[in-house]
């Protein structure tokens, strides 16, 4: 529910700050949300994991899944986009439905469930 609701406002606050707001419809940038869910998966997993670290109660796969999310937020999901996200025949660049928009936007908040599961299931 949470990661909703931060889509839905991800996307008002966009809709609301673009220069064709109220004049034209959504364009497909709008849409394109995986890069704020991957800074706020990676940012929110590594502040907890270096309070718990410095507590010292941080299991191995909390680590696991703090490299995990790291590794496909930060470098597997960018190289996806770039490989198959954009329709090059286009001028500028647009991204595809599902290969541009869609696919990394779940990866990115798969990303998110991962650092939430881990952070509340194991915080104890």
């Amino acid at each position: 529910m949470v990661i909703l609701i931060s889509i839905g406002l991800q996307l008002l606050l966009k809709i609301s700050s673009s220069d064709s707001a109220g004049t034209s419809p959504i364009n497909k940038e709008d849409a394109v949300l995986w890069k704020d869910l991957t800074i706020s998966a990676v940012v929110s997993f590594s502040v907890y994991a270096a309070t718990r670290v410095q507590e010292a109660q941080f299991n191995q796969y909390q680590l696991m899944a703090l490299v995990g999310v790291i590794v496909l937020s930060c470098a597997i999901v960018p190289t996806y986009v770039r490989w198959y996200g954009y329709d090059s025949t286009a001028s500028p660049p647009v991204p595809h439905r599902w290969r541009g928009i869609v696919i990394p936007n779940v990866l990115s908040a798969v990303s998110i469930v991962v650092a939430i599961v881990f952070g509340v299931n194991f915080a104890q």
